[in-house]
């Protein structure tokens, strides 16, 4: 059986590596993921709390990889390397979990068996393609690594448990199980939520240690230190260190009363020890922030105060038990507001697995406790930990995506990822119930089947009922080919011209560009500015040091806070007097207070009209409007930026420099489908080299929320394009010369080509640009162009009133009367009260002298409309001339 149950764990573990590398991203994709590959590439510092252990092993682990490259023929991807370090740890925890689910079993007092070992492998597939840890193995991100250190911990207590059954109480187990606790805060926190379920544990089954000082006075110093690094307000943090000094010294003072005590008190000196070194990783912030050649150095560590600062997460906003953030703007009580983060947590929750599943996993609960009461306390407080208690903690606010729009405060993306590590612990006892439930059905059908067939046949139905997450997930996990980012932040940053500062919104429009500087040495002469981070002092200063025309002080940029204009009622952010202060200093004008007080518009008509800068100023299309809405007549649009120009215009776009960015600098990896492949050969010059090389291959890509939000972009700038030509095209028109005829006809031909490439990308609101051309195409009286446009819109919606309305009239026009009178009444159908398609089939009655549908359609109107009288009155004389109508 030992032999089977390996075999098992390799297949398993096979089969999801086999999934695994199939999906997993093959470059960079958004949200941190460019942040990190890039810190590890350079030996960055991240975001807050910085993650320097990983950082140190993404950096060893590329170049492994590269070591390997220049050996065999792999792909030479730098992304792709970290993003591997996920995937393998997502199948290394997957694996770990089938072994867990064994050795509970085995320590419940059952053997190994064919029915235990198909109820470990169907938890193990649970868990590699539940929802939220699959998307989070096929990335670069800290949370599947993390989720690995956790569950190895926890084999580790159960490994040490078992030890202890057999008579084995080696402890220095536990030594290793504290320091990599620590070791990992250098990756996430998430290990820490560890601590009271181990103790607990510990004291638990081990009575003889209750009593034990050096192992309280161990826990208490643990508390104490990760209290120091990572939580600690300000007024607690010199209390906690001297405490904790105190502690340590009254140890060493009690010890030496006491020198019965030394082997424990061994075990306190070697594990405080083994902690301090696993926690120092952390001081790799402080000196690598000191590096003046590293342009990712976030937060700037490399004083005392901003290194604490940084583990601290004193960036962010404080976290908060009381009042939940769902309360403060809807006026939920206390138990509202925490019943809603409830449901948020529920949502999450079922994301991962289908009804089955999770009834199953529920049940485990019960059948856990009753098969051995010890190991369900260890894991049930764990999956309270990482599930009901973290959910408190965190405190998040409403879903971005809530349906009710009275629901704020809103995260800025859903934040399943931190829930990941509590459905992991989840598929555990998915596996304990699963195999209570196959030996209850095992006993209920071995007598109609001989006990080998009945085996294999439950084994079968679980290993389906597992793997429906599989089939659920793979589109929404699924990375194959999606090389969106990384397009991105190469498009974004070849849009600018070299020498130039680029205003960027937030980390969709940040991240990837780092990625593309620091990895791939995309335009590095281009500084991204990030108005979300400028509103920070050390940002600030690193944007001077870079080049970015700042003469502010460091005294004075250190005294910059968020002013409220109280004529203009709004607040103006530090973010806000910065862009002032380096559009104007570009141009060597030194502004006024007075200057960064008044409005937008009035700041550009002084200082942006015949603007002349050193350095190119742009902003990214993705930047928030309210950052730049009076200066909008002096930007211009270049493909996905606009450029500070000297001249005031409405709507100003550089047409040849979009129509080249779009047509033949950028790169659209995977955003078409082969459907689009005919129309796309006609409009990009050198289509089939660039399809030779990968850009547009034979597949459809799946496009989440996040990369619909950034392909918007994109139509954007075609919508631009389009609305230019179209306003030139009816500006000829009103000269009426002939002789102009040629430049209108083309001027629609490129409206027509624009439009249409922007509908390809596929967004939700790609309909408008079907129907901008469907009325453009019916100005032109071409009715059945027109009709080709409004009848892709039925296609796409159906049931949309408007849509069926401009066709039925479409076809009035063209002589189609029965195919329009159908459209006309599936109008009515959709909303009887429509006034359009009543007069829609009033004309067409009229028109053929048709008295007895005139009068049906007249009954219809005063139906819904009793009040009507001149309706009334116009019944009453077609009743006049025939019969009423029925």
């Amino acid at each position: 059986m030992k032999r089977i149950k390996r075999l098992v764990m390799i297949g398993v573990g096979l089969f999801i590596l086999f999934i695994y590398l199939y999906t997993v991203a093959p470059t960079v994709s958004f949200w941190d993921c460019g942040e990190f590959i890039a810190c590890a590439y350079i030996m960055g510092v991240p975001h807050p709390p910085g993650t320097p252990f990983f950082v140190i092993f993404g950096r060893f682990w590329i170049l492994l990889w590269q070591a390997i490259s220049f050996i065999l023929p792999i792909t030479k991807e730098i992304a792709f390397y970290m993003n591997l370090s996920s995937a393998l740890s997502g199948v290394a925890t997957s694996v770990f979990v089938y072994i867990i689910v064994l050795k509970i079993l085995r320590i419940a007092g059952r053997q190994d068996n064919l029915l235990s070992i198909g109820a470990a492998a169907g938890a193990a597939l649970l868990n590699a393609f539940a929802r939220t840890f699959w998307f989070n193995s096929m990335e670069t991100e800290v949370y599947t690594i993390s989720t690995l250190i956790a569950i190895t911990i926890t084999w580790l207590t159960l490994h040490w448990y078992e030890n202890m059954l057999k008579g084995m109480k080696k402890d220095h187990l536990l030594l290793f199980i504290f320091y990599l606790m620590f070791l990992s805060t250098g990756i996430h926190l998430l290990s820490f939520l560890l601590i009271l379920p181990i103790y607990t544990f510990i004291f638990y089954v081990r009575p003889d240690l209750r009593r034990d000082i050096n192992l309280w006075s161990f826990g208490v110093f643990q508390v104490l230190l990760f209290f120091i690094l990572f939580i600690s307000p300000d007024q607690f943090f010199q209390p906690a260190i001297y405490l904790t000094i105190l502690l340590v010294l009254g140890t060493i003072f009690y010890n030496l009363a006491h020198p019965e005590y030394k082997p424990s008190f061994t075990f306190f000196a070697l594990g405080v020890g083994l902690i301090l070194l696993a926690v120092s990783t952390e001081y790799f912030l402080f000196l690598r922030s000191h590096s003046p050649t590293i342009r990712i150095n976030e937060c700037s560590p490399s004083t005392w105060q901003a290194f604490w600062d940084v583990l601290h997460r004193k960036q962010y906003e404080p976290f908060g038990l009381i009042p939940r953030k769902t309360q403060i703007e809807t006026g939920y009580t206390l138990l509202q507001g925490y019943f809603e983060q409830i449901k948020l947590y529920m949502k999450y929750f079922s994301w991962q697995f289908t009804l089955i599943p999770s009834l199953i996993g529920i049940w485990g609960i019960f059948e856990f406790y009753d098969r051995h009461k010890k190991t369900f306390l260890f894991l049930i407080i764990i999956l309270f930990m990482t599930s009901i208690a973290l959910m408190t903690y965190l405190n998040l606010k409403f879903s971005p995506y809530d349906p009710n729009p009275l629901h704020r405060p809103r995260e800025v993306r859903d934040r399943d990822y931190f829930f990941a590590p509590g459905f992991t612990y989840f598929t555990i006892f998915y596996g304990i119930g699963l195999f209570g439930l196959l030996l209850r059905l095992l006993q209920i059908i071995k007598d109609h089947l001989r006990p080998k067939i009945a085996t294999t046949i439950l084994i079968i139905l679980t290993l389906i009922l597992s793997l429906i997450p599989l089939k659920v997930n793979f589109a929404e996990s699924n990375r194959h080919h999606r090389w969106v980012a990384k397009d991105y932040g190469n498009n974004l940053l070849n849009s600018c011209d070299d020498n130039s500062v680029l205003f960027t919104n937030g980390d969709n429009d940040t991240f990837p560009l780092w990625f593309a500087q620091e990895v791939l040495g995309t335009k590095r002469s281009v500084i991204v500015a990030n108005l979300s981070l400028i509103n920070t002092n050390w940002y600030i200063k690193q944007l001077k040091a870079w080049g970015v025309p700042i003469t502010f002080s460091d005294w004075q940029i250190d005294r910059l806070r968020p002013y409220y204009i109280a004529d203009q009622r709004k607040f103006l952010y530090v973010k806000d007097i910065m862009v002032r202060h380096i559009i104007a200093t570009n141009a060597g004008i030194n502004l006024s207070q007075e200057d960064y007080l008044i409005p937008q518009e009035e700041f550009a008509r002084r200082y942006l009209k015949g603007y002349k800068g050193k350095m190119n100023i742009y902003f990214a299309t993705t930047v928030s409007e309210d950052n730049y809405a009076g200066f909008k007549p002096y930007l211009r649009l270049e493909g996905l930026v606009y450029r500070v120009v000297p001249d005031s215009g409405v709507d100003q776009i550089d047409v040849s420099k979009t129509i080249d960015l779009f047509y033949n600098r950028y790169r659209y990896t995977g955003i078409f489908s082969p459907e689009d492949f005919p129309y796309l050969r006609k409009i990009i010059p050198n289509f089939e080299e660039r399809k030779k090389a990968g850009e547009f291959p034979n597949y459809r890509t799946h496009k989440t929320k996040d990369i619909t939000r950034l392909l918007s972009n994109y139509a954007a700038g075609m919508a631009a394009l389009g609305h230019h030509f179209l306003n030139r095209a009816e500006s000829l028109e009103t000269v009426n010369d002939p002789s102009l005829l040629p430049k209108i006809r083309y001027c629609y031909e490129r409206v027509e080509e624009f439009w249409n490439f922007g509908y390809l990308f596929r967004l939700e609101e790609g309909y408008r640009f079907l129907a901008n051309l469907g009325v453009m195409k019916t100005k032109q009286r071409d009715y059945e162009g027109a009709l080709k446009y409004f009848l892709k819109l039925e296609e796409l919606k159906p049931d949309e009133p408007r849509f069926l309305l401009q066709i039925g009239e479409i076809y009035s026009l063209l002589g189609a009367e029965d195919k329009a009178v159908s459209y006309f009444r599936r109008v009515l159908k959709l909303n009887p009260r429509a006034p359009e398609a009543y007069s829609a089939l009033l004309r067409h009655y009229l028109f053929h002298g048709d008295t007895v549908g005139l009068r049906m359609v007249m009954a219809e109107w005063l139906r819904y409309h009793p009040s009507d009288t001149m309706a009334q009155k116009l019944l009453k004389g077609l009743i006049q001339k025939g019969m009423r109508p029925e």
